[in-house]
């Protein structure tokens, strides 16, 4: 406008004539509509680019979230992929070294360590060194614990929401649960394995035993209270059974005999009240009690021995008792290894005899079992084994010879010079472990 303004006076100021003039402003005037509309095509072009360039970009965006969306799912898929490898090579691995066992000859009770840090779980052949690996179950991941070890299969517990108690044999992988624990059991035990309708879990509390049948319904705890009168209360270990009875090392004092358990009164018994002379050198009191006649109807409780066991061993002693062809056995082991000595109880006399040897039976022990084979081989027998490997060796499995009265190794067969009369040198299994022998059923 202040353009056609300044042309329009500059024409008014000439003597031009009306029709130049007009003829001129209409040109002026074609000008700036000409001018008008070359801005306005301008402002359109730059607009529409404008627009190109951020639909452009939002398709860029666009695009790079889908592509990073597929990535994602890619990479998800391929984790999933690999977790399932895994699970499937693991399964593979399990079944490849459980057919490793069935093809192997296991002349001995395996050594089984749980490692619930790795979730694995290891077997150790204590002649041959051979070594067998399979995966926890998913169902066993946790703080689980061994009490007793029996028929191949393992009674375990864990606390974390409560006491939990399953059977698991890890040859098969079979999982049995039990009912809700009604507290935390010093020791457990049971009669037969758990496939049986005979199967009977005998758990010892504090003041109290407990008893599960496992084929009775519904699935149950029977409470049986002990009357320790002024002496009490005891804990249990080791129970063992013997027929329809229990035997216990109660409190490291002594051994209760646990008979006739029933819904009614037990009654109790001295049975013998003889010390057992060791060669230990310190003063350590034990006890013997027997649970008789465990099952349906009334049972009674004898104190096998409640007298103190006088010993001469400088160092505090182990207990570990068992049962060898119907006969009772108490292995005592100094804290150093340094005195291993075997007593077995007399059927008629109720007396403590020493042995000097074990024959053709051996006999493995650790923290949550003691048991004691014939074994199939002549050099396995008369030997005491340890859950203990020797120093720097991953594979040799320390064992005590009573015939040596030293401790020893296997290497394949062949019995290794003796390395020492004590377990220095030695190295003991931390994780979780016990004896077990090998079942397929």
């Amino acid at each position: 406008m202040v353009l056609t303004k300044v042309l329009i006076n500059g024409v008014s100021g000439s003597h031009s004539c009306s029709l130049c003039k007009c003829m001129m402003l209409f040109q002026l005037l074609a000008v700036q509509q000409l001018m008008l509309a070359f801005l306005q095509c301008v402002l359109q072009i730059s607009a529409k680019t404008l627009q190109c360039e951020y639909e452009m970009e939002l398709k860029g965006d666009q695009s790079a979230s889908y592509q990073s969306f597929i990535d994602h799912c890619e990479s998800k898929h391929e984790e999933q992929d690999k977790q399932i490898e895994n699970r499937i090579r693991k399964h593979d691995e399990t079944e490849f070294e459980v057919k490793r066992l069935q093809m192997h000859s296991v002349v001995s009770p395996l050594l089984m360590m749980l490692d619930n840090y790795h979730g694995k779980i290891t077997f150790l052949d204590p002649i041959s060194g051979d070594k067998y690996f399979i995966k926890t179950p998913q169902e066993l991941k946790g703080d689980y614990q061994i009490y007793c070890s029996m028929y191949g299969w393992l009674l375990m517990s864990k606390f974390e929401d409560g006491p939990e108690i399953v059977f698991f044999n890890p040859i098969t992988s079979n999982i049995h649960e039990l009912p809700a624990a009604p507290c935390c059991f010093v020791s457990l035990c049971f009669s037969e394995p758990p496939t049986s309708p005979h199967c009977m879990v005998v758990g010892f509390g504090p003041c109290h035993i407990y008893i599960h049948f496992v084929s009775h319904e519904p699935p149950s705890w029977r409470r049986y209270c002990l009357n320790f009168g002024t002496n009490g209360p005891y804990s249990f270990h080791f129970p063992t059974f013997s027929g329809q009875d229990i035997y216990a090392l109660c409190n490291k004092k002594r051994i209760d005999a646990f008979r006739d358990i029933g819904e009614e009164d037990y009654s109790l018994e001295v049975v013998k009240d003889r010390a057992l002379r060791s060669c230990c050198k310190s003063s350590t009191e034990y006890f013997l009690s027997a649970f008789r006649d465990i099952g349906e109807e009334d049972y009674s409780w004898e104190v096998v021995k409640d007298k103190a066991l006088r010993s001469c061993c400088k160092s505090p002693t182990e207990y570990f008792l068992s049962k060898c062809d119907q006969h009772l056995l108490l292995v005592i082991v100094g804290e150093f290894g340094e005195s291993v000595e075997v007593f077995k109880l007399n059927d008629s006399t109720k007396e403590w005899e020493k042995l000097d040897g074990l024959g053709k039976y051996m006999i493995y022990i650790s923290n949550t079992s003691c048991i004691c084979l014939e074994a199939k081989s002549p050099e396995m027998g008369n030997k005491i084994y340890f859950p203990r490997l020797l120093h720097n060796e991953d594979t040799k499995i320390v064992f005590y010879s009573l015939e040596t009265c030293k401790y020893h190794t296997f290497d394949d067969k062949n019995i290794q010079e003796s390395f020492g009369a004590d377990l220095f040198g030695t190295k003991y299994t931390c994780n979780p472990h016990t004896w077990i022998e090998p079942s397929w059923s």
